[in-house]
């Protein structure tokens, strides 16, 4: 087991000595630079998500892999004086105050905020220059912390915040493309309720993520439609901080050509950050 996670370091350019470093691997073209998955439970991200990888988990890590060294060992982890730093305070502070004053039980409180902790950690590691590649993710900040991002730009527009910059939001987006998944409520409905039936049949129905039961099925749309609205306003807000969005609707569009559509959307993302990077120089 030892020896499976060091390799798993090892491949992740982490060595022994618990000194973030490129690895091995030679830096690639996508390092730095973070993929991100969009759209509300049920839409299809994960399906979606994983034909991805057959593709491309040669040349990008996944958030997967990022949050199994965080859980190894995190004391590497360092939120240094950047513009980042604030802006990760910020969310996770607001992220701590929504879950407490959620519904959910004292246990899922602490897993929910336990999570997000990490999905925070990993994308400080994805934005850093530590790794060889990208970070493909099947959700990432803009998914899971959506509400707060919204919330930040809101008090950031009507001048309510001092210590966050629109450099430090730029910061924030540059290097970051987001996909954003949407088929019709109809079509995300029936997902849940096979994903509830297929948790039925293994004696998982309480699982937190299964939204047709804690949700309950006479409030899902409602649901659904609120998720879509704050995802429409957090890609107004990434667009104009300059992250790359595509939106996909995996309901009426072919896979084949979803899936070219995502080749072509990666391959401007990475062209775009190559501009910034020369910028930077």
């Amino acid at each position: 087991m030892k020896h499976m996670i060091r390799q798993l370091l090892r491949d992740l350019g982490y060595d022994i000595q618990k000194t973030p470093q490129v690895g091995k691997d030679k830096p690639n073209k996508t390092k730095g630079h973070i993929i991100e998955m969009l759209g509300p439970s049920g839409v299809g991200k994960t399906t979606l998500y994983n034909r991805a990888l057959v593709k491309y988990k040669k040349d990008w890590y996944t958030s997967r892999q990022l949050r199994a060294l965080v859980e190894f060992d995190n004391e590497f982890i360092k939120f240094d004086s950047t513009p980042l730093k604030e802006i990760y305070s910020i969310l996770l502070k607001n992220k701590a105050i929504n879950v407490w004053e959620s519904n959910r039980s004292l246990e899922e409180k602490y897993r929910r905020l336990k999570y997000m902790i990490d999905e925070v950690a990993v994308d400080r590691i994805a934005s850093s220059q530590w790794l060889s590649r990208g970070v493909l993710s099947d959700n990432g900040l803009t998914h899971n912390f959506g509400e707060e991002i919204i919330a930040l730009e809101d008090k950031l527009e009507k001048k309510e915040l001092t210590s966050i910059s629109k450099e430090g939001m730029q910061a924030f987006f540059r290097f970051r493309s987001i996909i954003s998944v949407t088929a019709s409520t109809e079509y995300i409905k029936y997902n849940l309720k096979k994903r509830n039936l297929e948790l039925k049949k293994t004696g998982s129905a309480n699982n937190p993520n299964n939204y047709y039961r804690t949700i309950g099925k006479n409030y899902l749309e409602d649901y659904i439609l609120s998720i879509f609205e704050e995802n429409r306003t957090m890609v107004e807000v990434a667009k104009k901080y300059g992250a790359g969005v595509l939106t996909i609707d995996v309901e009426t569009e072919q896979m084949k050509v979803v899936e070219e559509k995502i080749t072509d959307f990666i391959e401007q993302s990475l062209i775009r950050q190559s501009i910034y990077n020369k910028r930077g120089e």
